[in-house]
């Protein structure tokens, strides 16, 4: 995946501002301090999409590395999702077939194609 240059410049941008989210979040025990500027950061993030994107990013690379996110119940996640959705899919499919063969308007399902060549014209 190529990434844009206004997606980098702005990744640049906020470079001293990521690292330093980085370093805060990997302690184990935060200072009054620490947790003041996290949330200072956080705040930011509230207006600023890709900042928040950028985040949201680091604390999925960190969850992986400190094996936060079983991989296994991820994956198993993600093909329910995908057998959801392909039956939504099919279901509205089903749907939208059923309502044209209903409607004499839009039955091009019951006509022959040249039939349906004909009513083009």
């Amino acid at each position: 995946m190529t990434e844009s240059p206004a997606f980098i410049q702005h990744a640049l941008r906020h470079r001293d501002l990521l690292q330093e989210y980085c370093d805060i979040s990997v302690k184990l025990l935060l200072s009054d301090t620490d947790a003041d500027r996290i949330s200072d950061i956080l705040t930011m993030a509230e207006t600023d999409p890709m900042l928040s994107f950028l985040i949201d990013e680091i604390d999925h690379i960190l969850a992986h590395l400190y094996r936060l996110i079983d991989d296994s119940e991820t994956e198993r996640t993600q093909r329910q999702l995908q057998q959801t959705l392909n039956q939504n899919w099919l279901d509205q499919t089903l749907l939208n077939i059923a309502n044209r063969l209903q409607d004499p308007q839009t039955n091009s399902l019951s006509q022959s194609p040249q039939e349906r060549h004909q009513s083009i014209r």
